[in-house]
């Protein structure tokens, strides 16, 4: 969570247009709708600290409403939002970067 809650910060000063909504994998019955949904999963489960960034996807846990995307993980999901797609990567690089200076 505290990977999340640190992206979430930077993509507050990177990318403000976009609003991260953050899920714990540990909050039950609920928890994290994207759960074990992609990679973060395998390295959470192997103790590695991950998170998801990802369109919003699944209705959350709190009710919110989710964009949806019928065509995820499917043949038919060919269209990418190139400005979308560069918001979460400077917040995700940035990020990283964050951590990888930090000391």
């Amino acid at each position: 969570m505290a990977l999340a809650e640190d992206l979430q910060q930077v993509m507050a000063a990177i990318s403000p247009q976009l609003a991260p909504r953050l899920y714990s994998s540990q909050t039950r019955p609920h928890g994290d709708p994207g759960d074990r949904r992609s990679d973060h999963g395998s390295f959470q489960e192997h103790g590695y600290a991950a998170c998801l960034a990802i369109e919003d996807f699944f209705p959350g846990p709190t009710g919110s409403d989710s964009e949806g995307n019928p065509d995820y993980h499917r043949s038919t999901d060919i269209f990418v939002d190139e400005d979308y797609a560069a918001d979460i990567t400077r917040a995700v690089a940035a990020a990283v970067w964050m951590k990888a200076t930090s000391p």
